[in-house]
């Protein structure tokens, strides 16, 4: 079986950047949530189906009928702060003994008196995160923000955050208090070297770019563009930055340590962790134009990680209009899931048609392109597609890095995919071989070149070889696992093509083309009644908008269940 869109949408995978301020999203809220056992009941089935709000208010209705139970208080908060409801959290933190305050409730405490400028009840806060979790890095950084304000000298404390860790993140927070009490020299140097250690991260980079000339800003910019192409566009927006003395940038300061943890945890894989640290660091009203462009972006992406997407469209929509980089990557997200979303072929060309256009008013940043890639694919635009695949491809940098040949390859695959679906054989079967020798482990184009040839009943061995290595590289994917069955279809060994193609639909249960594959492999074993239900069953998920390979399947697949033969 082939895949026929070659990776991902953008948003949260790619990790943009966007925003104007950080404004928490009103979300609709049920009308009533059950108290009691029927409150944390539906709490717990909240969680399970990853639906924020009705898990918040589940707690919340628990924790009015035993208004005691500081465990349930605690889960209220953090549930609170997944649903970006920090007023409710932020009482619930003042609501828990002081013997029972866990390490949020202790950090939305602290960035409330981060707030007030109440240095001595931040200091106190701070102290009681340190007792309970001492290795964390990011109280080290906090730690230093809350000495700076309180006047020791950004210098010493930089040169003591680069002797605890030797880590970026500790270059780039070191760098700020120096560019805050003036050393923009020693700042910048800071800044190079955190950029070479890890190319790939934002923040260091979007420092550094005001502080070059324009030469060495455009070398910069092909630089990260390599590494990160979803944040290149990014770099020439970031404003010359005069920040305040570190003494009056406690709040920002704060804001910027709690956004780079809420990055690292969600890099982690743990994002609804990530999500809370973010709704904290909201909290704090910030003037760093880093921050009032990235802190809201990332809550909104994370959102979106977590199936929030009524949320994250809300923050994506309120970026929109911004008239910049911010705006135009906001505008592209919302699109994207406007095309994903779509029902009706209408709906999807149009997606498509306004990728396009944002990909041609920002003609040299791949991100747009490779989202018009996607959106052409999904509306069926072919050739279109292909057409768009040639410009991302001439786009992707030369810039030697760990993910070049990757990026490469996948530009070649989407081409050989649009040039398959719109019926040309020969540059399909070029673009895949090409991204083949780019990448030998792409498994998708392996998988894809691999069942073409079996399809056409040609180069049989050497299409047998690359599904087995396809499926070795990707056992649990179902469309890979269908294809190196419908191979030993071919071959006539239809035992083993069984093993299979049952596996397949293991793995793929509601895909058309897998089960009529099943169905045909059972009629040529004596299996003709399980091979007509079968038959059915494709057509009725078919009928149902289940996706099929092309309308010359869907003619056949009608005449299998018609004649109830092969």
């Amino acid at each position: 079986m082939q895949i026929l869109i070659p990776f991902m949408l953008l948003g949260g995978a790619v990790g943009l950047a966007l925003y104007q301020a950080p404004v928490a999203p009103k979300v609709a809220q049920p009308p009533t949530a059950a108290e009691g056992l029927g409150g944390y009941l539906q709490a717990v089935v909240g969680s399970m189906n990853d639906d924020i709000t009705t898990s918040a208010q589940g707690f919340l209705g628990a924790l009015s009928a035993d208004p005691d139970n500081l465990l349930l208080r605690q889960r209220a908060l953090e549930s609170g702060l997944s649903n970006h409801d920090t007023a409710t959290a932020l009482r619930l933190a003042k609501s828990l003994p002081p013997e029972h305050l866990g390490a949020m409730a202790q950090l939305l405490l602290f960035t409330e008196a981060v707030t007030n400028n109440d240095l001595k009840a931040a200091r106190q806060h701070l102290r009681s995160l340190q007792a309970a979790t001492p290795q964390l890095p990011t109280l080290t950084v906090l730690e230093s923000y809350l000495a700076a304000a309180e006047g020791v000298a950004a210098n010493k404390l930089a040169e003591a955050l680069q002797a605890r860790t030797n880590g970026w993140s500790a270059k780039w927070h070191a760098s700020r208090l120096l560019q805050q009490s003036g050393d923009t020299a020693a700042a910048r140097t800071l800044l190079q070297a955190a950029v070479v250690q890890a190319p790939s991260a934002y923040l260091p980079a979007a420092q550094l770019w005001p502080l070059l000339q324009a030469d060495a800003q455009a070398e910069l910019t092909n630089q990260f563009s390599a590494y990160n192409p979803g944040l290149a566009p990014l770099l020439a927006l970031q404003p010359s930055s005069t920040m305040p003395a570190p003494s009056q940038n406690l709040g920002n300061n704060t804001a910027a340590a709690l956004l780079e943890f809420a990055l690292q945890v969600w890099a982690e894989n743990v994002p609804l962790l990530a999500q809370q640290v973010l709704s904290i660091a909201a909290m704090i009203p910030t003037d760093d134009p880093l921050l009032t462009n990235l802190l809201p972006y990332y809550r909104a992406v994370v959102a979106d990680d977590l199936g929030q997407i009524a949320t994250a469209r809300m923050l994506y929509a309120s970026l929109q209009p911004l008239p910049n980089g911010f705006g135009a990557l906001a505008s592209l997200r919302l699109n994207e899931l406007n095309g994903s979303e779509a029902t009706t072929p209408r709906a999807r060309k149009a997606a498509a048609n306004k990728a396009a256009a944002l990909a041609q008013q920002y003609p040299t940043f791949s991100v747009f392109w490779h989202s018009a890639l996607q959106l052409a694919l999904l509306a069926e635009e072919y050739p279109e597609a292909a057409s768009i695949a040639t410009q991302l491809i001439a786009l992707t940098p030369t810039v030697p890095s760990n993910t070049l040949p990757q990026r490469q390859a996948e530009g070649y695959f989407a081409r050989g995919v649009a040039w398959a679906q719109a019926g040309n054989s020969a540059k399909a079967e070029a673009d895949l071989q090409q991204a083949i020798v780019r990448n030998p482990g792409h498994a998708e184009a392996l998988n894809y070149l691999g069942f073409m040839w079996v399809d056409e009943n040609r180069n049989l061995e050497a299409a047998y070889s690359m599904l087995k290595r396809a499926h070795l590289l990707a056992p649990a994917n179902g469309a890979i696992t269908d294809s190196v069955g419908w191979a030993y279809y071919r071959k006539g060994d239809y035992t083993t093509a069984q093993n299979y193609l049952e596996l397949a639909a293991q793995q793929e249960p509601g895909t058309p083309e897998i089960l009529s594959h099943l169905a045909d492999t059972y009629f040529k074993l004596g299996k003709q009644d399980e091979a007509r239900k079968l038959w059915q069953r494709a057509l009725d998920l078919a009928n149902q908008g289940a996706p099929t390979p092309s309308p010359a399947f869907m003619q056949d697949l009608e005449r299998k269940v018609r004649t109830g033969k092969l």
